[in-house]
Order: structure tokens, then sequence, then C-alpha cells
């Protein structure tokens, strides 16, 4: 067996004389003796790196403190936009992005001081007038900026850059604003007292309050009768929609949205009625009900075109699918908004067209467009309408007919 070539008596593995007896050793000999923390082992554990912290901490407070104040300094911020230097449009910038976190800049959007300032230079360039791509742009940009604040400070500017700005894009641009700031006037500031009809009124923070200024309504009036541009009428009609909605605001912004409604350019007829939904006229039903069907907004969606010559058939296909899908959301939108506020009233009509809707929208995958871009006319499969939106249709059918029942 293979255990007979084992030594009968293995080597051992301890050193020798280890198992002798001898004297015990005492504990205290077995371990390095203990001495107190001399006053550097102190300063290099505890003090040294409280000391680094503590700068790392000022640092970060004083950046801050100085990126604080240089979003505040109005006068600064004006200046380097209105320099010919590149950089301006890295300011621009760079506000655009305080203006879009209020959770990190507080005090931008309610700055009535920095909105003054923006509006004084958007007059200047206005009053210039130059054509040059890099001025249309930085006009463009501050009627955007100014449609962003919670003051109404750069109202008059924007009003001026809707009448007398050379360039139609920078007046869809300023009329575009005014709705946005129509829609954040008022939030975040503190509870106030205005006179309505004479009337004392406290406005809480947050509350919608009237947007208003001299010669708004008349700038407004003037854009939406303005009949070489359709895109302009549009935007308008969006705007009178948002103010029209607001409790106490001026009754000519609802007459005029009356009168759009029989614009016969498709996008303003639809934003007209969009907004007279809202506040429950239901002289929008008739083009609610356009709306709602697909062959009828077929001339608004086809009017989508290639933005460049790069632009594949598929992408504008996509984009018109895109502008289809939002006609419908708004309609729907628009539908539930009359239910909701006339309950018990029957609309057959809206009924009729959110139940063709309903069983015409799955046949939308099947359809073909020919679509004309650089490389030639293309044939393209149009997307789908979405289903959410399908789903939407249902449920707003169903409440209506809940009503009618």
């Amino acid at each position: 067996m293979a255990d007979d070539n084992l030594p009968a008596n293995p080597p051992s593995t301890e050193a020798p004389g280890a198992n002798a007896p001898g004297p015990a050793i005492p504990t205290d000999e077995l371990l390095p003796p203990v001495e107190p923390p001399s006053g550097r082992f102190i300063l290099q554990l505890f003090v040294v790196p409280a000391i680094i912290v503590a700068c790392v901490v000022g640092l970060w407070l004083l950046f801050n403190s100085l990126a604080r104040r240089d979003q505040l300094a109005p006068a600064d911020i004006v200046s380097r936009l209105r320099s010919q230097n590149p950089s301006r449009f890295q300011v621009a910038n760079d506000l655009a992005d305080m203006l879009r976190m209020p959770e990190r800049y507080p005090d931008v959007k309610p700055n009535a001081e920095l909105a003054a300032a923006l509006g004084e230079l958007l007059d200047e360039m206005v009053e210039v007038g130059d054509n040059g791509d890099s001025s249309v742009s930085m006009r463009t940009l501050l009627c955007g900026f100014l449609g962003e604040f919670t003051v109404d400070d750069g109202v008059p500017a924007l009003i001026n850059a809707l009448k007398n700005d050379p360039e139609p894009v920078v007046q869809r641009k300023a009329v575009n604003a005014i709705a946005v700031l129509a829609q954040t006037f008022g939030e975040g500031k503190a509870t106030t007292t205005k006179v309505v009809d004479g009337q004392s009124q406290t406005v809480e923070a947050g509350e919608p309050q009237v947007l208003e200024s001299d010669g708004l309504a008349a700038a407004l009036i003037a854009a939406a009768n303005q009949p070489d541009d359709d895109l302009l009428r549009s935007e308008t009609a969006f705007t009178l929609g948002v103010l029209a909605a607001v409790p106490g605001a001026d009754s000519r912004y609802t007459d005029e949205l009356l009168k759009l409604l029989d614009d016969f350019y498709p996008d303003a007829r639809y934003n007209a009625a969009n907004g007279l939904a809202r506040t429950g006229n239901v002289a929008a039903v008739d083009t609610i009900v356009e709306m709602l069907d697909l062959e009828a907004i077929e001339g608004s969606v086809a009017a989508v075109q290639p933005f460049n010559d790069k632009q594949s058939a598929a992408s504008v296909a996509a984009a018109r699918a895109a502008k289809r899908d939002s006609i419908l959301k708004n309609a729907i939108v628009s539908a539930r908004s009359l239910h909701e506020q006339h309950q018990g009233t029957d609309f057959p009509k809206l009924e009729s067209a959110l139940a063709q809707l309903i069983e015409q929208a799955p046949q939308q995958a099947e359809r073909t467009v020919t679509i004309e871009v650089a490389q030639g006319e293309q044939e393209v499969a149009m997307p789908r309408v979405a289903p959410t939106l399908v789903a939407a249709a249902e449920k707003v059918l169903a409440e209506l007919r809940g009503a009618s029942e």
C-alpha cells in the first residue's frame, strides 16, 4: 500500500523546543508599549483634512456667489449682448439656461430690471432694423427671453417688435412671446392687490393675471388682420386664445377669435377654435369638427415641406404625421373642454366626428403619400395616428355619449 512508504514519525513543523516547558512570559511584554498621540499626529489626522474641506467649500461658495452676482447684473448682461463679439451668443445661451431653470436661478425670471434692460436693447435693434442673420437672430432671441419672465416690464418692447420690426420672423416670435408671458405672468409673485372695475381685489401668488399694456390689444388685432402673413395670423390667433382665457381679459380678444374662425388659412382657424374652446364658447364646434376630420386637415398637413435639400422624404412624412397628430390632439382637448364647461349639453357633431376619427385612424398606417424632395418625388408610407390619441378620442366620445344619455 502507498501508506507503507510514509515515515512512521513525520518531522515536526514546530520550532525545536516549542513545546518545551519554560517560564511564562508576561502579557504586557508581548505588545508594543502604548504611547499618547502626539500633537503632530492629531494635526495630520483631523486638522489638515478639515482645513482642506473648508477651502473647497469656501471656493465653491465664492464661485457660486460670483455666478449669481453676474447673472443678476442686468447692465453687464445687456452690455455683452449688445457687443458685436461672437461670444454674445454664448451669453445669450447662458441667459436662456437661467430662464429655463428657475429652481436653480430663482431671482432671474422675476427680475424686472433685467426684463426692462433687455426690452431697451430690443427697441434699439428694432429701430436699426438690420437684416443681417446675426442681428435677426439676436432680436428673435431677445423676444423669446422677454416671454420667459414672470414680470411684464418687457411687454412694450414686444409690442414694438410686433408692430415695427421689418423681419416677419421677429414679428412672429414677438407675438408668440406675448402668449408665453400671458401664461407665466404673475407666477412666483407675492400676494398683491389690483383694481378691477373700480374694486380692489387680492391676487394670490401664481394666480393668473391679465396681461395688460398700452397698445397691446390694438397691436394684436392689427396682426390678426395682416393679409400677407398667414403664419403671423396663426400665431396671433394662438396668442389671442391664451389672453382671452384669463378671467377679466379684454373682450376684443374673443371678438377677434370669432372673426378668425372664417380665416382662409387652416392653422389660423384651428388656433382660434382652440382658444374659444378654452373659454367654453360653442362657436368653435364646427371648426373642431373639421380638425377631427383626417381628410379636412390634409391641406394643413401637406403644407409641411422639406426645410433643406438633405431632408429625406421619410423625415418629411414623419413631420407631417407629427403636425396631424398635434391638430387631432388639440381638437380632442377642445372637445373635452366644451363638454366640461357645458355639462348636460349634447354635442352630436362632436360625437359623430370623434366616432369617424376612431374608425378611420387605423387606416392611416396603410396610406402612402408622394413627397417631393431634392432627389425628386418619392412615395413613402404615412405613419399611423398615435394609438394614445385614438384612446383619448374614445374616452371623450364615451363622456359625450354619457352626457347625451
